[in-house]
C-alpha cells in the first residue's frame, strides 16, 4: 500500500506565511514504506548534561546504494525538556530530507517546530502504522541502551507514570498517546501496561530516573 504523504502534511505559520511541514515520524514511516530494507543509525556526538545541550548525527541508507547524513542539536532552553530526543529527531529528519523524504522547507521548520505539540491536520492518520514504523526504526538503529533501575515495590506502575508525567512535563493533553510513544522509545515496542515485564518496568524506570536527574527533580 503506497504511503500517502498529503494526508500527513500540516500547516505551520511562519513570518513568510503558511508553510507545509511533514513531521519526522511521518518521514520515517514514508522511508520504511519506500525502502523496507533501509537502515537508520544515530550517534550522540555531544551530550552536556550540565548545560543541557545535545548534538546527534544520523546516517541513513536505503539499501539500494543511496545514503545521507544529517546533524541535529537541541538545548533544554529552547522549549522542550526532552532535549536529547529532540536533537536525535532533528538529525534523522535532516538526513531523511536529503534523501527526498520531507517538504521543501522542512529543515528550516525543524528548528522551530515542537513535534510533540504540533497539531496534525491530516484526515487519514493511522497511529498504529506510525508506531509500527517507530518500532522498526528503533530495532534497526539499536542505538539506545536504557539504564535499568529496578522499580521500588511501593507505588507500582501508577506511581511510575506519575513520575514520568512530572519528569517530562506531560500535561493533560494526550497523555495516553505520549505514554505509548515513551514505551516505544525505551522498549522498542508498545507493550500493554498490564503485560509489562519486570525488566521492562526497570528500563522505563531507569529512563525516567535519568530524566529526573537531568532536570534535578
Amino acid at each position: 500500500m503506497p504511503f500517502d504523504v498529503q494526508d500527513r502534511i500540516i500547516k505551520i505559520r511562519t513570518k513568510q506565511g503558511l508553510k507545509e511541514y511533514l513531521e519526522v515520524k511521518h518521514r520515517i514511516a514514508w522511508f520504511r514504506a519506500a525502502w523496507p530494507h533501509g537502515n537508520i543509525k544515530t550517534h550522540c556526538e555531544r551530550l552536556d548534561l550540565e548545560k543541557r545541550v545535545a548534538v546527534f548525527s544520523a546516517e541513513i541508507v536505503d539499501g539500494e546504494g543511496g545514503s545521507a547524513c544529517g546533524h541535529g542539536s537541541y538545548s533544554y532552553e529552547e522549549k522542550h525538556p526532552d532535549f536529547v530526543e529532540m536533537a536525535e529527531t532533528r538529525a534523522v529528519g535532516r538526513a531523511l530530507e536529503m534523501l527526498g523524504f520531507g517538504t521543501t522547507a522542512a529543515s528550516q521548520l525543524d528548528e522551530n517546530v515542537d513535534t510533540e505539540e504540533a497539531v496534525i491536520t491530516s484526515k487519514g492518520y493511522d497511529m498504529d502504522a506510525e508506531l509500527g514504523a517507530i518500532e522498526e526504526s528503533r530495532a534497526a538503529e539499536n542505538s539506545h541502551a536504557p539504564v535499568v533501575v529496578p522499580l521500588p515495590a511501593e507505588g507500582g506502575l501508577k506511581a511510575l507514570k506519575l513520575r514520568w508525567q512530572k519528569a517530562y512535563k506531560v500535561g493533560d493533553k494526550q497523555p495516553g498517546e505520549r505514554w505509548i510513544k515513551f514505551k516505544v522509545f525505551v522498549l522498542g515496542k508498545n507493550t500493554a501496561d498490564a503485560a509489562l515485564l519486570p525488566e521492562e518496568m526497570a528500563m522505563l524506570n531507569g529512563t525516567i530516573t535519568a530524566q529526573e536527574r537531568t532536570i534535578k527533580i
